[in-house]
Formats: C-alpha cells, structure tokens, sequence
C-alpha cells in the first residue's frame, strides 16, 4: 500500500508564537544546550572558551533537561575552575509547551553530536531539537563532519565546528555579529520548508483524496 515518511520536525503552528523576538540588545548572549545533557556536545569545550567569550561578547552557557549529579558537578568544578560559575545556569525538565519559553530567551542553539552511533548519525536530517532553534530564530553551532555538513552546511544560520577554540570563537563572533540577519532567515527557512505541516501535506492530500473516493 501507499506508504510516507514524516520527518521529526516541529509544528509552525506552535513555535510562530516564541518567534520575532528581538534580542540582540540584550546585555547577555545566552548559548543554549537542550536535551539530554552529557558529553559529545561541546559542553565542556564551551565552557572553557566563556572566560573569553565573556569579554568580547558577554555571552553565558544555558543547560536545558535531564543532567546526572556526577556531570553536573563536572561542569561546574570545570566553570569555578576558569572563573565563569555565574555564567553557567542550568535549568530543569518541564513539560514540551514550556520548552520553547526557555528557547526563545536564548540566542544561539547547541546542536553538536559528536557520538558515531546511528541515532547521533542521523541527527542532521530532521532532529526535533535542530530545527526546535531555528523555529526560535536561533542560529546553531553543530560539529563539522560529514553528515552534519551535508545537511546543515546550506543554512547561513548554521555553524559547523571541530570544537577549537579557535573555531568556537569563531562561529560565535559571527551570529554574534550578524545576529538578527541570521535569526530572521532561520524562522524563515523554519516556516517555508522545515516544519512538521510541510511534511504532512502530501499525506494530508492523499488521506483527502481516499476520504472522497469513498463518499
């Protein structure tokens, strides 16, 4: 039978409401990690690039979800250890509409996976969490390899990494610098073409066409 595939993207719908807002002359540039908070994301790196970063951008490190005790000790003997523990704030589970108060405050999405397995892989396809920050208008930072380049290397608003400091840097003082350009074409690639109703509509005129032969 007639079968699809729906991508995991997220609902426009939904995220027009967190979009436009204007955040650039904010006193803070806050870069956001969401999900599953562990190692493979660039976390620590980041962290270690604040007391920098702090000077020429004033930026701090937002976590976001489910976070061990052992690792969050971690990360924050890393943060006292180079001076930056006030920049470094972590912010708990909450249900999936509150998600995006959290994203919509921040101005620069984590999307690093550097595990090799098949999920982390995939991830450049059609992560919910990816495409969570450009429905937000945020700009990302995601690890230069192959896959994630072929998926992600076409949007401005998309940045790939090694995890340098040099490229870190970077990345970061280029949205920094072109903040609300970078921000208005990611809600515009969001709503045009990497949402959940775009994927759906083929299936939507197909379930439409069935309901009207069986009338």
């Amino acid at each position: 039978g007639k079968y699809f595939f729906l991508p995991n993207f997220p609902s426009k719908i939904f995220y027009k409401q967190f979009q436009n807002i204007q955040k650039s002359n904010n006193e803070i540039f806050k870069i956001l990690y969401q999900g599953s908070i562990g190692e493979g994301h660039g976390i620590e790196e980041i962290i270690k690039l604040l007391p920098t970063l702090q000077k020429s951008n004033n930026c701090s490190l937002v976590l976001k979800g489910f976070i061990s005790d052992e690792y969050k000790k971690k990360l924050a003997d890393l943060a006292l250890a180079n001076n930056v523990l006030h920049l470094l704030e972590f912010v708990g589970i909450t249900s999936y509409k509150d998600v995006p108060l959290t994203t919509a405050s921040c101005h620069i999405g984590i999307a690093i996976h550097t595990k090799t397995d098949r999920m982390n892989k995939t991830l450049g396809t059609a992560s919910n969490k990816i495409y969570e920050y450009a429905g937000c208008g945020l700009p990302i930072l995601y690890y230069n390899s192959p896959h994630y380049n072929e998926y992600l290397e076409k949007f401005n608003w998309a940045f790939g990494t090694d995890l340098s400091q040099s490229s870190l840097r970077d990345c970061i003082n280029k949205i920094v610098t072109n903040y609300n350009s970078l921000s208005n074409q990611a809600i515009n690639d969001f709503m045009n073409n990497y949402n959940y109703e775009f994927y759906f509509k083929p299936i939507e005129i197909f379930l439409k066409k069935e309901l009207l032969e069986l009338k």
